[in-house]
């Protein structure tokens, strides 16, 4: 199992060359827009499952959602929330732009979590502004499948490396919402 780990690539390859068709190409512009044209011809082709019915149920959902949302407030985030979270995220490795990832989180004094990350989030929700770094984010492409070939444009999908404590509060959030609809 270690061995495995240890031949793993650390990180998002780098794409250096890409086929279009027929033709491999390794210039970074013609890279990028051959994978702006494959997101866009797959955001265009993706089924859609809403139904008549479905929508009506969506419709009516959204209606509800507006007219509760001016009574649903965040509340402060306590310290002990933040340390349950924190207990709860998995082990990754998988670092933000600021070099910081869910196991070097983990390593963090409890002291550090309650007295400094705790109190971030609380003033975050109470100006009602998000940082602007947590407001951009690294796009890598990975292949939709493992073993295809990585050099056709169709194979690979884009995720978000987003900042790591932007993830941990949206997690917080998340649950006060949740506990906030399953009251009504």
């Amino acid at each position: 199992n270690r061995l495995v780990q240890k031949m793993k690539p650390k990180g998002p390859k780098e794409l250096n060359e890409l086929r279009i068709g027929e033709t491999v190409t390794t210039d970074l512009k013609e890279i990028t827009e051959g994978l702006a044209d494959s997101l866009t011809f797959n955001a265009k082709n993706t089924r859609n499952d809403f139904d008549e019915s479905n929508m009506m149920k969506y419709e009516a959902m959204r209606k509800s959602f507006n007219e509760l949302s001016s009574q649903a407030r965040i509340k402060q985030i306590k310290g002990e929330e933040t340390l349950a979270l924190i207990k709860e995220i998995n082990n990754k490795k998988t670092e933000d732009k600021h070099k910081i990832s869910n196991f070097l989180i983990k390593q963090l004094p409890t002291e550090f979590i309650v007295n400094v990350i705790t109190p971030f989030f609380n003033a975050i929700l109470s100006s009602n502004t998000l940082p602007a770094s947590w407001k951009r984010s690294i796009i890598i492409m990975i292949p939709k499948k493992p073993g295809i070939d990585t050099k056709i444009s169709k194979n690979l999908r884009p995720i978000s490396i987003t900042d790591t404590l932007c993830r941990l509060m949206e997690r917080l959030i998340l649950k006060e919402i949740n506990v906030f609809l399953e009251s009504y």
